[in-house]
């Protein structure tokens, strides 16, 4: 097995404990990799290629012991110019590790299923095309972006769908490349009741707002090719 700083580790913040190996499965044969479950996370471990925070089912304005310690994780990284992704929780994490809440928001109404969401030019999103159609599902979301940040990506609901540090190796995600149209069905039918009572239907969102979406693989393996080569 190559050493720990040969590999990427990426953090499952699900509860599921699946969020882990969607990542693991866009990096086959690409990187190697290791997955931890958000609760074994070593916040003084950061010898690491770069770091991969998942999403989760969990607000980042919840607190707990295994975020304290992401937290610390995140400062840590940062201050050793680790490169670190966020994806959806994880972005947000991230901006709440270095600023606290207030540069966070939750929306009304989620912004879930397939938007279309618009890139500015950047390397990690090299191998795809301005405009893309990614999966969402999310309440939390970044809405105060500090001067060191540059905004990525944005779709018409939401200003900050991906971001990107000045001068650290951080970049930031909203949506999900990672998770596939299967899964990403899966998850919206799952959410039906949850999603009826904010007054969306899950069904409508499966249906025809479906079409043009896909999950974007390469934008992690641009990630790691552009951060961590």
């Amino acid at each position: 097995m190559a050493a720990a700083s040969e590999r990427l580790l990426i953090v499952d913040n699900s509860d599921h404990r699946r969020a882990g190996g969607w990542f693991a499965d866009c990096l086959e044969g690409f990187a190697p990799a290791t997955v931890i479950l958000r609760e074994d996370l070593d916040a003084r471990d950061v010898a690491w290629r770069a770091v991969i925070l998942s999403g989760s089912e969990r607000s980042v304005f919840e607190d707990a012991a295994w975020l304290d310690n992401q937290f610390s994780f995140v400062r840590n990284a940062m201050e050793k110019g680790v490169p670190l992704l966020g994806v959806c929780f994880g972005h947000q994490l991230m901006f709440r590790a270095l600023y606290g809440k207030g540069v966070l928001a939750r929306r009304a109404v989620p912004e879930v299923g397939w938007p279309t969401v618009e890139l500015k030019a950047h390397e990690v999103f090299a191998g795809v095309p301005s405009a893309i159609r990614p999966y969402n599902f999310h309440f939390d979301e970044v809405v105060d972006v500090p001067e060191a940040w540059r905004v990525l990506a944005s779709s018409e609901s939401c200003r900050v769908h991906a971001v990107c540090h000045g001068e650290l190796p951080a970049v930031g995600l909203q949506f999900h490349p990672e998770v596939t149209m299967e899964e990403a069905v899966s998850s919206i039918s799952r959410a039906g009741p949850l999603l009826a009572s904010y007054g969306v239907d899950a069904a409508s969102i499966t249906g025809a707002s479906s079409r043009g979406g896909r999950h974007y693989p390469e934008i992690i393996r641009d990630f790691v090719a552009s951060y961590a080569p």
